[in-house]
């Protein structure tokens, strides 16, 4: 289904035109099918996947009278499905998962599109595939409310790639959603799970090698009846891989739109690299990176675009860098980015475009942040683009509420800080970065902006080059 694009988006559009976009290569498999393609052809914006059946092809059924569990198959193949489910009662992790695969070789889940009827959001889980070696989730639609739509635990190699997961209108009750993909490799939090010490509960759990998510939509999950912590994408320890091309737009209700992170601590889990690269997030609620684990690991998030979606942290151990990316806020928002609890951690800013209408503050402390969890923010060759003057830090402990005051920290090098004028767009600051070189994380090198073209060795901020 394509849909106009709303008005922010044509406005974001035009900015990014005239301040600078586009992708990277990560230099370490595994990488998305179509990284190595011609970005400037990939569907961005509204253009986004492909749209589920007509609902006059889906076949209605009784969840339970559909069940279906598979076990220790060599290969085993889900396609060509259409279903509009309905339950009994729930939600029942077993009872009411409409699909379950465990212990197999090889899976693929392929054109298989579900529609969840019931607004109360007892479906447990549309597909859940465990402890299989290799996992292919393709051309897929899912639409209603569920804990989470697709769960893969325990698993070897991971792709999922061109599926659509997006709310359904139920009258008086809104649109609502649930999770969308819940990619579990584990979660050290023995207080919380005294019987799973590891955050694995499925039987015979495999160390996750590879994790690829790419040309995906996550969308209109607005409405809910308490608060869930449902996610649209939610990954416990990502190992190796990358998000890619994946669009994520109105995900107001539950808690974030993307949830990544490395949660890990034993001895196997180290030197894991995961890219988040050439991503759209339209009027989300939150952005967010948490966990514990090793120094070795790291997160990159690169040449990705963001529409009022505001950030949140909470990590420790290892760093996660914010490359090249663009923060774009047109509505008043209380604060972008909060941290709740950093240790022994660095969030790294670098060469990204903020544009900020009226930001209240820029980061916020709250939760079980420490009073000095601003400092582990290292900013650096960023551009500021403001209508108003945000307080630069808030929350917990130090207060910073002039520009100076922020650099006189020590945190932020070569930054400039320039004006919006009456209109956001009209303002021609400059892009360029104060450093020469282009950035380098760990030896690799952000090489491509959002469309494909090769960054110069004196490359824009942002996504986008000029």
């Amino acid at each position: 289904m394509i849909r106009a694009p709303s008005k922010g988006l044509l406005v974001l559009i035009l900015v990014l035109t005239c301040l600078g976009s586009v992708p990277t290569r990560a230099g370490q498999p595994p990488l998305a099918a179509t990284y190595d393609a011609d970005w400037s052809i990939l569907e961005t914006g509204p253009q986004h996947g492909f749209g589920p059946p007509s609902e006059d092809t889906y076949q209605a059924i009784r969840g339970e009278d559909a069940r279906l569990v598979v076990k220790d198959r060599d290969r085993y193949v889900l396609d060509g499905r259409r279903l509009k489910v309905g339950w009994q009662s729930g939600p029942d992790k077993k009872a009411t998962s409409l699909f379950i695969i465990r212990g197999c070789g090889s899976v693929i889940v392929r054109d298989l599109h579900v529609i969840q009827e019931d607004s109360d959001f007892r479906a447990f889980n549309t597909v859940r595939i465990e402890d299989c070696e290799e996992v292919l989730v393709e051309n897929c639609t899912f639409s209603g409310t569920v804990e989470f739509h697709l769960r893969i635990e325990g698993c070897g190699a991971v792709t999922i790639r061109n599926v659509e997961i997006f709310g359904r209108d139920y009258g008086p009750d809104g649109v609502r959603c649930g999770g969308g993909i819940f990619v579990n490799n584990g979660d050290d939090k023995p207080e919380k799970y005294p019987s799973h010490p590891n955050g694995l509960f499925s039987r015979n759990p495999l160390d996750m090698r590879s994790l690829v998510i790419e040309s995906c939509l996550f969308r209109d999950n607005m409405a809910e009846d308490k608060k869930r912590n449902l996610d649209g994408i939610l990954i416990h320890s990502a190992s190796n891989g990358m998000i890619f091309n994946c669009r994520f737009e109105n995900w107001l209700a539950g808690d974030t739109a993307l949830d990544v992170s490395h949660r890990r601590n034993d001895m196997r889990y180290v030197d894991r690299f995961f890219r988040v690269e050439r991503n759209e997030f339209e009027n989300c609620r939150l952005v967010k990176t948490v966990g514990a684990s090793a120094p070795s690991n790291a997160i990159l998030w690169c040449n990705n675009r963001y529409l009022d979606s505001p950030l949140a942290d909470y990590h420790s151990g290892w760093d996660n860098w914010r490359v090249h990316e663009d923060h774009v806020l047109l509505k008043p928002i209380l604060r972008f980015l909060v941290l709740w609890g950093m240790s022994g951690a660095r969030t790294m800013l670098r060469n990204d475009l903020f544009v900020f209408r009226e930001v209240r503050v820029f980061v916020d402390k709250g939760g079980k942040a420490n009073p000095d969890d601003h400092l582990t923010i290292k900013s650096e060759s960023n551009v500021f683009l403001l209508g108003r003057d945000p307080v630069w830090v808030g929350g917990k402990g130090e207060r910073i509420h002039k520009w100076e005051s922020w650099l006189a920290l020590g945190n932020d090098r070569h930054s400039a800080l320039r004006r919006l004028g009456p209109s956001p767009w009209a303002a021609q600051a400059d892009r360029r970065l104060v450093a020469a070189a282009p950035v380098h994380i760990r030896g690799r090198m952000v090489q491509r902006d959002f469309l494909g073209k090769t960054r110069p060795p004196r490359p824009a901020v942002g996504a986008l080059e000029p």
